[in-house]
């Protein structure tokens, strides 16, 4: 019932759409040097039809079962830099307690249905379940704020410390360097103009990291 209101409105806002419905690790490859996604749920529209975040919360509850936090966290801050959606941030611990209970249920029922030893599966059924249990603890809201000359470090700082921070997967990185290319309409790896950095263009950054911290925060991120 705490989501449900945000829930709602995504849905009224066209989140809920036809997606990739078993976006896990074991369903992407690299080919020709790209990522690839492959062996969709094709058999059934109402099953694949879910929240995006939903969809995205597999592949980070995956990567963060399998002990790589940090990869977790760099998906979901590259996502919601490029998807503008800000406001679902705060559903992921929820949505990924759900997809590791799924897991942790199917993986269940394998040991149900094993003639094998079936110790392994128990163990990682177990692990679904804690996990599930730590993504739905309660977590207070935090701001933590990195500051310095330019190059001389901040965003390593903050992707090392990113993970560790909050419930799962970690805090939202608010990148002056993202949001002032993303104004440009140039990749995050484009060398911008020195007009690009005159004071009237670096105020116009700074309100946009404050409105976006505070939409996190208000919302309980």
């Amino acid at each position: 019932s705490r989501h449900a209101g945000l829930l709602d409105r995504r849905e009224a806002a066209g989140r809920v759409r036809r997606c990739h419905g078993d976006l896990h690790l074991r369903n992407i490859c690299v080919f020709d040097g790209e990522p690839r996604l492959f062996d969709c749920i094709e058999f059934n529209d109402q099953i694949a039809t879910v929240d995006v975040l939903y969809d995205l919360a597999f592949l980070l509850m995956d990567l963060w079962h399998r002990g790589f936090p940090q990869f977790a966290n760099l998906v979901m801050n590259r996502y919601l830099d490029d998807a503008d959606d800000e406001d679902g941030f705060v559903l992921l611990p929820f949505l990924m307690a759900v997809r590791a209970a799924v897991r942790a249920h199917v993986t269940a029922t394998q040991v149900e249905e094993s003639s094998q030893d079936s110790t392994k599966l128990i163990a990682e059924a177990r692990s679904y379940f804690h996990l599930a249990q730590t993504l739905l603890a309660e977590t207070p809201p935090r701001l933590v704020a990195i500051g310095g000359l330019s190059g001389s470090g901040k965003t390593t700082v903050a992707e090392a410390l990113a993970a560790q921070i909050g419930a799962p997967p970690g805090a939202r990185i608010v990148e002056s360097d993202r949001i002032r290319k993303a104004m440009h309409g140039v990749a995050a790896e484009t060398r911008l103009p020195a007009k690009a950095y005159r004071p009237g263009v670096s105020e116009r950054v700074y309100r946009q990291i404050a409105w976006l911290a505070e939409l996190i925060l208000a919302e309980g991120g």
